[in-house]
């Protein structure tokens, strides 16, 4: 009887390392764990946990983490961290902002999983996916292709809808839960939405959401951001339903043109 529980034993083990090289490894190895004794504070309305941003700096990032969120990022004069929802997702990925790009992109949070999972990123990386929300003018004329794929133009992420921020983007951590922001600095809140349907909230700003797939730092200790249940999320600015009415002047999400490689971007940063 103890040969027989051992070889069980043996056999679980191998079948498990045999998964996690198999590429079920995907997406982040950063978890941000909310709970109100680390200072997060829940929104009922919304389901979302919220913090600010320098509780969030100093408890919530490695050091790492703090070296390429404090990393300068051109016009504005703000660091990488300080530019809200694209300078979070930067940072807990594992971007260089200077080649933040958008390509493989799904309309829904499944289908991204499913790319993440067959990706073949190289040695050193794994993929990791975040998450767009914003107003796209020319919604009904997109088709998305043969591969799945939705077809994103950049620049429609800075013709917000009137009166409305312009987009947000949203890190999806590997228990299925999103970490964005409500604006940049000043006054930039930290946002965690527990699930894709929290992420995506109906908010009136925002016609379009999202799941991009690309290749990350990270792989080699075991990350695992492959898994998950494929629900869909979305998120203006990061703010609940009620405060997500109109973006605070000059407080729009717009990074520079670096990040998204769009030529003419630099107007639109705050």
């Amino acid at each position: 009887m103890k040969t027989t529980t051992r070889g069980v034993l043996v056999l679980v083990v191998a079948l498990t390392v045999c998964l996690l090289a198999s590429g079920d490894r995907a997406l982040a190895t950063t978890l941000i764990t909310p709970t109100t004794d680390a200072g997060w504070v829940f929104d009922p309305a919304s389901g979302r946990w919220e913090k600010d941003y320098d509780d969030f700096r100093r408890d919530d990032l490695d050091d790492e983490q703090r070296r390429l969120g404090d990393r300068p990022t051109g016009p504005g004069g703000r660091t990488e961290l300080e530019r809200g929802c694209v300078g979070v997702t930067n940072v807990l990925a594992g971007f260089p902002s200077e080649d933040f790009t958008i390509s493989d992109c799904y309309r829904t949070e499944a289908e991204a999983l499913a790319a993440a999972k067959a990706l073949g990123c190289p040695d050193g990386q794994e993929p990791k996916i975040f998450a767009i929300r914003y107003w796209d003018t020319k919604k009904d004329t997109r088709t998305v292709g043969p591969d799945g794929k939705y077809p994103v133009d950049t620049a429609e992420l800075y013709r917000a809808r009137p009166g409305y921020v312009n987009f947000d983007f949203g890190f999806r951590q590997s228990d299925g839960s999103y970490v964005h922001a409500n604006h940049q600095t000043p006054g930039m809140k930290v946002k965690i939405s527990p699930s894709k349907d929290q992420f995506d909230n109906g908010y009136a700003g925002f016609n379009t959401v999202l799941y991009c797939v690309r290749c990350g730092p990270g792989g080699d200790d075991g990350g695992d951001q492959g898994q998950g249940d494929g629900q869909d999320q979305g998120d203006g600015q990061g703010q609940s339903d009620d405060q997500e009415g109109q973006a605070p002047p000059g407080q729009d999400q717009a990074p520079s043109a670096d990040i998204l490689r769009v030529p003419s971007e630099e107007n639109a940063s705050s």
